[in-house]
């Protein structure tokens, strides 16, 4: 029994919200204009420019990666024993 009531308490409640809408402002349609015009003639607009004193920036600098090659500047023992070997 008191399963039934916790039942159709639930049923209830779960259906409650689709009888709360009315017919009436599903039918409503809203237009609105394409273009908004606003004038300003005659009135007097004052207005100050507001910037912060100062412009922080910060870009990412390049990241300077050394070469993995290390090219040798002398050959002295090969030229030597080069000729060493000639003689």
């Amino acid at each position: 029994m008191k399963r039934t009531i916790v039942l159709a308490a639930t049923l209830l409640s779960l259906s409650a919200p689709a009888f709360a809408q009315s017919d009436e402002v599903a039918e409503q349609e809203i237009v609105y204009q394409d273009v908004t015009e606003h004038i300003f003639d005659g009135t007097n607009v004052d207005g100050a420019i507001v910037v912060p004193e100062l412009v922080l920036r910060q870009e990412r600098q390049p990241m300077k990666i050394g070469s993995f090659i290390n090219l040798r500047m002398d050959f002295n023992t090969e030229m030597s024993s080069s000729t060493n070997e000639i003689r």
